[in-house]
């Protein structure tokens, strides 16, 4: 009897220790699994396989029912054909812990980290490139002639060459506003290359000039207007100081001018251009003479009218070409007429 209770009871133990190896192997099958989980990028064409050979060991064996590639197929809905994956997608990918090569896995960090680099560079060369540039700075060369006549006393007509303007724009961008203040200042060096005063090469004092205007964008931006002001201090002859005097004299002028005008930027043989018109009215005016016999204190008024038009040939180098033309009345009737060439450094 008590053989059989012994022989009963070690059945129960045995029934009992499978029960629980049962139990504790279940409970483990629910554990949820752990993955790596990488972001991968798809810079060529490429498949899943591949994908994964590149983190798993060689004698790895996975079927497509395997947790982690089903884990994968489920995370990327996105995805359409795994054998043919274009450049461009982005996907995760699942790996178990168990089929990751270190190796692989170090070199494949090792590579994201000099490709990450890469971009990084690229990505702040093209938005420095893109960077909207406030400062220019620029020359010019260009010619023309002068013409001033005052029936009662004499006239005057010369070549006016200037061999040399150079100048400074700051354009102003505010924050979130549809506008720009655009500013600029130069001067120009000028030469009476040939007159009907029977001297040659006359050095004319400098020409200064200042300006700032407001500019908006009309017609979802393909045109702007702009308006402002412009500065001019610039020389005339002193006809008096020629007539009585036999001698060249020059009445120093101060010009401020109220202007409007319009740009337009286009392409055109794949280069970009920019041009500009614009009409300035005289608001005020001053005159100093040079020959102190002259009483005369009447200043000059009139207006003036400029063409402009800008290529530029890289980020921050451009060429352009001008044509400027002044009418003015006063002591003597003055006609201006210029023609520049010249470039510009943007910065």
């Amino acid at each position: 009897m008590n053989y059989f209770r012994q022989k009963s009871l070690r059945y129960s133990l045995i029934l009992l220790l499978c029960f629980g190896v049962s139990i504790i192997t279940q409970a483990q099958s629910k554990k949820p699994m752990r993955f790596y989980k990488m972001k991968v990028v798809v810079y060529k064409k490429d498949t899943l396989a591949k994908i994964l050979r590149r983190f798993v060991r060689e004698d790895s064996i996975i079927s497509k029912n395997n947790p982690m590639i089903q884990k994968t197929l489920k995370s990327n809905p996105q995805i359409k054909d795994w054998r043919n994956l274009k450049p461009g997608e982005t996907l995760y990918v699942y790996i178990n812990p168990k089929y990751i090569d270190m190796d692989k896995l170090k070199a494949f960090r090792k590579e994201v980290k000099q490709v990450s680099k890469k971009i990084a560079k690229k990505v702040k060369k093209k938005k420095k490139s893109e960077e909207i540039k406030k400062w220019s700075a620029f020359y010019m060369a260009s010619m023309g002639t002068f013409s001033q006549e005052n029936s009662d006393i004499a006239k005057v007509d010369f070549k006016q060459n200037s061999p040399l303007t150079l100048g400074l724009m700051y354009t102003h961008y505010p924050e979130n506003k549809n506008f720009t203040i655009a500013s600029s200042i130069y001067f120009s060096y000028l030469l009476a290359a040939s007159s009907n005063l029977g001297k040659e090469n006359i050095e004319v004092p400098l020409e200064i000039g200042f300006n700032s205007y407001y500019q908006h964008p009309i017609m979802q931006g393909r045109f702007n207007l702009y308006g402002g002001f412009d500065f001019e201090k610039f020389n005339t002859f002193s006809l008096e100081g020629v007539e009585n005097e036999n001698d060249i004299l020059f009445d120093e002028n101060q010009i401020g001018y109220l202007t409007i005008g319009y740009s337009q930027a286009f392409n055109l043989m794949k280069h970009g251009f920019l041009f500009k018109a614009s009409i300035s009215q005289s608001v005020f005016s001053s005159r100093t003479a040079g020959f102190s016999g002259d009483d005369n204190s009447q200043a000059y008024s009139g207006n003036k009218v400029m063409l402009f038009l800008l290529s530029k040939i890289t980020d921050k180098y451009y060429v352009s070409s001008l044509f400027k033309y002044h009418t003015l009345t006063g002591p003597s009737n003055v006609s201006v007429m210029r023609i520049g060439i010249g470039a510009g450094y943007l910065f």
